[in-house]
This record gives structure tokens, C-alpha cells and sequence, in this order.
């Protein structure tokens, strides 16, 4: 897969995870993106090293809060908003569950 075809990819991942606020599984974003499962496998790991997805308990794949991060940069979020987000990621690494 080229470079251009794996970015392109990963923005369409990313994109229906931001549609799914409670996760996709792997094959449903396979069967829904059209990705080979083995190209699907090594994007999904590319996007969760980065930090930009998460999977829960359930295995499904979720935003994770860099892309949060992302969206607060561009949508000039208030200091208040920065500082609650700055809370519940703290919340989120200590209990292992990630907000929607």
C-alpha cells in the first residue's frame, strides 16, 4: 500500500470511528471500508501507536484523545474546555476507560 493509499485509508478510519461514538469492531470496519484485513490490521496499529485510536474491553476501536487534542486546536476551545480535558484524560488513563 502506498503512502498516499495508507493516509488516505486512515482518514477514512478515522472518519467512521468519529460517525461511531461507541466503537466499530475490526470486521465491521473491514466489511464497511473495504480494507483487506491485513492492511486494515497494520493501519489500525499505526493509529493506536500514534495515539490517535484506542480499543476498549470489548475490542472495539475508538477515538482516542490525541485526535480530542486535535479538535480542541482547531476548534478554539475555551481555557475552561482545556482544562476539563486535561481531567478526564487524567481520568481516563487511571481507569482505563476512554470518554466519547
Amino acid at each position: 500500500m502506498s503512502a498516499l493509499v495508507a493516509g488516505r485509508r486512515s482518514l477514512e478510519i478515522m472518519e467512521l470511528l468519529a460517525r461511531s461514538p461507541s466503537g466499530q469492531g475490526f470486521n465491521a470496519i473491514e466489511v464497511e471500508l473495504g480494507i483487506s484485513a491485513s492492511s486494515l490490521t497494520r493501519l489500525l496499529k499505526m493509529l493506536a501507536d500514534e495515539g490517535w485510536i484506542t480499543s476498549d474491553a470489548q475490542r472495539k476501536y475508538v477515538i482516542a484523545t490525541r485526535f480530542n487534542k486535535l479538535a480542541d486546536m482547531v476548534n478554539g476551545r475555551s481555557p475552561c474546555d482545556a482544562c476539563a480535558r486535561r481531567a478526564i484524560t487524567k481520568m481516563e488513563t487511571r481507569t482505563d476507560l476512554v470518554t466519547e
